[in-house]
């Protein structure tokens, strides 16, 4: 009996090392596979291998779109990255003057410049110098318009800013106008007393002085030179008959003035005959009317 005892004492012995090790841990149990250590990594948006410090996720493995780094000043930004030494701005409207609050780069791109001066990056003439040098010069005379400036020598623009009508060639301080006094106030200057003004000074002109073209009065003493005067009447369509509506009386210093530069025909003082139609070359008295 006691032999009985002391083999099922062995026997429990022995079951129980079969469990349990010396050091007291449970060797038969695996490890457990969902365990591990976590780490932190930050969102690159912008895809330049640099994560926002601000955005982050704790993962046992990298998630796409994200780093380890966490140094990206600009993670909405590709052309923004750490260690830029210098940034350069985004030049829309191509005047050499960055736009302050568009597009920056750490590097020099096509279209980018390396200054934020620019007041107005859609408009090329306006920027932040203090002296523009160059004006826009729309009639092509030479003579820059005051008024639209820029600081750098675009496409039609001059150095000169003295321009007093940028829209007309003759108006502009190079030229100079002769105006004459129409004594016989027949709205015909003569150059019997003139005076030279410039053009963008025409303010200046004395009261009862016109301007001198090709239809100078050759007598200014004179309304009617000569005491002939011409009946003469406007012939649109050139049939030789003139529209009642257009007759004035000229003088003699005028009479090939009107005859060949502003299609009038003489008009017979005493037999006036008028055209019915002066828009139809077909149709005149005689045929037609």
């Amino acid at each position: 009996m006691e032999k009985v005892l002391k083999f099922g004492c062995v026997l429990m012995m022995v079951s129980t090392l079969a469990v349990t090790s010396c050091s007291g841990s449970d060797d038969s149990v695996p490890d457990n596979p969902n365990t591990c250590t976590k780490e932190t990594f930050y969102l690159d948006s912008d895809g330049d291998g640099f994560g926002d410090p601000n955005s982050t996720k704790s993962e046992c493995t990298q998630p796409n779109g994200y780093v380890k780094d966490k140094t990206d000043p600009d993670d909405g930004n590709a052309l923004i990255f750490p260690g830029c030494e210098a940034k350069y701005f985004v030049d829309n409207d191509e005047d050499g003057f960055g736009d302050a609050n568009g597009a920056t780069s750490c590097v020099l791109l096509d279209g980018y410049v390396d200054n934020d001066d620019d007041l107005d990056d859609g408009n090329a003439s306006i920027t932040t110098c203090t002296e523009p040098m160059y004006f826009l010069d729309s009639d092509n005379d030479g003579y820059g318009d005051p008024s639209v400036p820029s600081c750098t020598q675009l496409e039609g623009y001059v150095m000169d800013n003295s321009d007093c009508n940028d829209q007309e060639q003759n108006m502009n301080p190079g030229i100079m106008l002769i105006y004459g006094r129409d004594f016989d106030e027949d709205g015909f200057p003569g150059d019997v007393d003139t005076v030279e003004v410039n053009a963008c000074d025409i303010e200046s002109v004395p009261n009862g002085y016109y301007l001198i073209w090709e239809n100078l009065d050759c007598d200014d003493q004179d309304s009617y030179f000569g005491g002939v005067q011409f009946l003469m009447g406007k012939d649109a369509d050139g049939d030789g008959y003139a529209d009642q509506t257009t007759v004035l009386y000229v003088s003699e210093c005028d009479f090939q003035y009107y005859y060949n530069d502003l299609q009038y025909v003489e008009v017979d003082y005493n037999n006036p005959i008028f055209d019915c139609n002066d828009n139809d070359a077909e149709v005149y008295p005689g045929s037609g009317c």
